[in-house]
């Protein structure tokens, strides 16, 4: 075989890789725990709040869908394997954590969980922020969204 021909072979190869970790919903799903009773499927839109028996589909807007998927390729989430967290240089009680799950076809490959208190921003860490970033970013101002925080600040669960 000759020089060229391993080249070809070798480019192909590698860029066939990195399409695999952009964001595809027929590939990637993320599970979004907000803490660690409001759970929302990011390509179904179902948010549940299991101490308050509610479950709804929320909206989000294909552009803040967009960004969510930007982020998760521009932050290389989609390259993360296995459980990570990102602490806090302290250590909080109870904990006060965001955390995603990251799953392509049936297989988790990320389980992320990220301290919302004084995390520590280094390497790996600054690109989760980020991610974490724009997605809670989108939550937050998301009307859906707010009537699960509604359900579970009614449920009379406290957080100390």
């Amino acid at each position: 075989m000759s020089k060229v021909s391993l080249c070809l072979i070798a480019m192909i190869f590698l860029v066939s890789c990195g399409q695999n970790k952009k964001y595809d919903q027929n590939q990637y799903n993320i599970q979004f725990l907000y803490n660690p009773w409001i759970n929302l499927d990011f390509n179904t839109g179902v948010v549940e709040v299991s101490v308050a028996k509610y479950r709804d589909t929320i909206h989000i807007a294909e552009k803040d869908k967009k960004l969510i998927m930007d982020s998760f390729n521009d932050n290389g989430i989609g390259s993360l394997e296995g459980n990570i967290f990102v602490d806090s240089k302290r250590a909080i009680m109870p904990p006060d954590n965001f955390q995603f799950k990251v799953i392509k076809g049936r297989k988790r490959l990320s389980d992320i969980t990220v301290s919302n208190t004084d995390p520590i921003t280094d390497g790996k860490n600054k690109r989760i922020l980020n991610f974490k970033k724009t997605v809670a970013d989108v939550l937050n101002r998301n009307n859906d969204f707010k009537a699960a925080k509604q359900a579970f600040a009614q449920s009379g669960v406290v957080i100390y």
